[in-house]
């Protein structure tokens, strides 16, 4: 009597589910290595994002909203001047912290730095500064959308293979943002 029994033998169902675990670890290694550049890109796009957040909130408020970064913690904070305009004060004139970010968060050594970067934007040499707003790390944003100081700041994480630019060129309040993976910047 014949028998008409289909299906799969256990060895073709081992092998089959060999080649899918190969396959997922392949894939896996992968998506690891490429880790730290998404977390990178995500720090330099929320940076970005967060230029926007003071410039807008420092229109829609008339106040004045200042960025304070600070690259021995590896954080930058953004606040509300008091009514005095000032950095610091008491009373009325107390400034009033919006958002503090800490790049160690991000992981995979997200930090202030160059990367494969030689120079800043305009060619200065870093010297260790990896924040051009001189003299102090910080810019603010006046009630018209104005800048106060113009400048960029520049991240990069462990792998040291790609570096951002986030910053305001000009005074007119404009945010850009840059990447590279090379020594110099791209034109325009």
């Amino acid at each position: 009597m014949p028998t008409d029994q289909k299906g799969f033998t256990l060895i073709e169902l081992m092998i089959v589910m060999a080649m899918i675990s190969i396959l997922a670890s392949v894939a896996g290694y992968s998506l690891l290595s490429q880790l730290p550049n998404y977390r990178l890109n995500k720090a330099a796009n929320e940076l970005f994002s967060d230029f926007h957040l003071a410039k807008s909130t420092a229109v829609s408020t008339m106040e004045t909203v200042q960025f304070d970064f600070d690259t021995i913690n590896g954080s930058y904070t953004i606040k509300k001047l008091g009514n005095d305009n000032e950095d610091g004060g008491v009373g009325a004139a107390q400034d009033q912290v919006i958002k503090q970010v800490f790049l160690k968060n991000f992981k995979s050594g997200v930090r202030f730095g160059s990367g494969p970067a030689t120079s800043r934007i305009r060619g200065e040499s870093f010297d260790g500064k990896f924040v051009s707003y001189e003299p102090d790390p910080k810019t603010a944003f006046r009630a018209n959308g104005i800048a106060t100081v113009l400048g960029y700041v520049y991240l990069t994480n462990d792998k040291n293979n790609l570096c951002y630019a986030v910053g305001t060129p000009a005074h007119s309040g404009v945010v850009r943002m840059k990447k590279t993976a090379m020594e110099s910047w791209p034109n325009d």
